[in-house]
């Protein structure tokens, strides 16, 4: 990482390579960096940050220490609403267990500092041609940059 830059990128390219590398039961949703300009029927967005904070670290001089909480979200559409539902949470589970086998995303946070999943939210509901499901999440960072 570089000075003061802010980790926000690294960390999101950082876990669209991590997604990409997954292994996904059934076919692999859409993964993007921000919302799409076409969403397909399986998708997980990587969107902005909430609750930013940064601080100089004490130790280190030039040191800094973040804590934000990257917006994600996962959309599902399907014929009935448990299928949309029970697809989300699989795609949930996947990004879970790859972000907790990496919660330094291989470096993109340093040694020591990490990430994790917060606050899952899962909304259903009827599209106007199927079924819905959205689970939105954050993913908190900790680091010193």
């Amino acid at each position: 990482m570089s000075g003061t830059t802010w980790s926000v990128l690294l960390v999101k390219d950082a876990l669209i390579a991590l997604f990409e590398a997954a292994t996904w039961p059934g076919s692999k949703p859409q993964i993007s960096f921000g919302i799409p300009r076409t969403i397909e029927r399986e998708v997980i967005v990587l969107g902005g940050t909430t609750n930013s904070d940064q601080g100089w670290s004490l130790l280190g001089g030039r040191r800094r220490d973040e804590d934000y909480y990257l917006q994600l979200w996962i959309n599902v559409e399907h014929t009935t609403q448990r299928e949309a539902t029970a697809r989300a949470v699989e795609i949930l589970g996947v990004i879970e267990t790859a972000v907790r086998a990496t919660p330094n995303l291989g470096g993109a946070v340093p040694s020591g500092q990490w990430v994790e999943i917060r606050n899952p939210i899962l909304t259903e509901g009827p599209g106007s041609e199927s079924y819905e499901a959205e689970i939105s999440f954050e993913i908190r960072v900790k680091a010193r940059i």
